[in-house]
């Protein structure tokens, strides 16, 4: 057994399970400490669930009982044998929850509300709002020094998403990640999967044939979209099942428990795909700005459809893009000049610099065709002035 840090940031924080990578040696039996074991049965078969993460971690406190001091509890967890049995020693004394999970049964990530925990102001209440979400699918358990509490665990079944996607021409698309996204409300999808800086992706990956599965899932309605491959600070271009590229009209897709869906195929066109490129200039001299936002916006709703950061020469690209009408913003420019007030300096020094932000813009563009030549220009603001004001 392994004693566990939080493995990923933000909303993954204490239900990110970490398979039997994360499992280390086993703690020897703490007088002052006590112990939890059990049983963990696969709910569809009734048979053992044989080498399945076990994970036990502490309920957490209101968020006003906390003081600053008070860390961030860690995790314990452990691995099934062939009997379905495991055993976990030296666990401090106190109120937990307890839970398993295993390949091909449903993944407590995979249920969280992750535009609920995006909202939260910090990494405690992200714990605390992790549990409260999945801690119906969780085991209560009390730990008593020299003690050892014996728990029932079954895990259920996961819903599969597999199908391939193709390009028009019959060709396999390779190396295709995936936007998935699960129903909460009639107005709410949450984003499915890990958090990997932005946005929210699957390791899975479609393979050399263009075929692909997400598994692992709860039953309920969602939708998927194909990400194409793009640069970190890119967000990357999309095309949903239905035929579109808008998430908003994607086609949902109903899974029931366990269900395994097939045949969920996407064909990606190749033509009626442009480029919007260009470069972003400070008036009055038309110098290059390097630091800023660039978003498309759909102009009928203003959706984000993508967003990239400045190339360092100024130039900014958007490839793949279908034809529709759009808004370009540009947004939170900014750059390092030499302070005006400092008219002096000592011979060896640097003259100190001050934040130039500039107003934010947006034009309108309609993407028929490639537009490759782009040159928009932004008005500085005074100095001392950072509310971005829209020209």
């Amino acid at each position: 057994m392994k004693r566990l840090g939080w493995l990923l940031l933000s909303a993954l924080l204490c239900l990110c399970v970490a398979c039997t990578e994360s499992i280390g040696r086993r703690h020897r039996p703490d007088p002052t400490k006590g112990s939890v074991t059990g049983t963990v049965i696969c709910s569809d078969t009734g048979k053992a669930a044989r080498f399945a993460t076990v994970l036990l971690t502490a309920v957490p406190k209101p968020i006003d009982q906390y003081t600053s001091s008070d860390p961030l509890k860690a995790e314990e967890s452990e691995v099934t044998d062939l009997e379905g049995h495991f055993r976990i020693n030296a666990v401090d004394p106190g109120e937990y929850y307890v839970f398993a999970w295993m390949q091909g049964y449903v993944d407590p990530v995979a249920g969280l509300n992750s535009s609920r925990l995006e909202g939260l102001a910090d990494n405690r209440a992200r714990q605390n709002d992790a549990i409260e979400q999945w801690k119906d699918h969780m085991v209560a358990v009390t730990v008593k020094a020299s003690r050892e509490v014996a728990v029932s665990l079954s895990i259920d079944r996961a819903a599969e998403i597999t199908g391939k996607v193709t390009y028009e021409d019959g060709t396999p698309a390779s190396n295709m990640h995936f936007d998935l996204r699960r129903r909460v409300d009639e107005k709410t999808w949450t984003k499915v999967g890990m958090m990997e800086s932005n946005p929210w992706v699957f390791h899975s990956r479609s393979d050399s044939h263009g075929r692909y599965a997400i598994t692992d899932l709860l039953p309920g309605e969602y939708k998927i979209c194909a990400l194409f491959p793009a640069y970190d600070d890119e967000t990357p271009a999309t095309w949903c099942l239905g035929q579109t590229d808008r998430f908003r009209d994607a086609e949902i897709i109903k899974l029931r428990a366990g269900e395994v869906t097939s045949d969920i195929n996407f064909e990606i066109p190749l033509s009626g795909m442009y480029s919007i490129a260009g470069s972003v200039k400070a008036q009055p001299d038309n110098h290059p700005l390097t630091h800023g936002t660039i978003r498309l916006l759909y102009a009928d709703d203003r959706e984000v459809a993508r967003e990239v950061d400045a190339f360092s020469d100024g130039g900014f690209a958007f490839d793949y893009v279908p034809e529709d009408g759009f808004i370009l913003e540009f947004k939170d420019f900014t750059e390092e000049v030499p302070d005006p007030n400092v008219t002096t300096v000592q011979p060896g020094e640097r003259k100190p610099t001050k934040t130039r932000h500039y107003t934010d813009r947006e034009v309108r563009v309609d993407s028929r065709d490639d537009i490759t030549d782009m040159t928009v220009t932004l008005l500085p603001m005074p100095f001392g002035a950072t509310a971005p004001q829209t020209k």
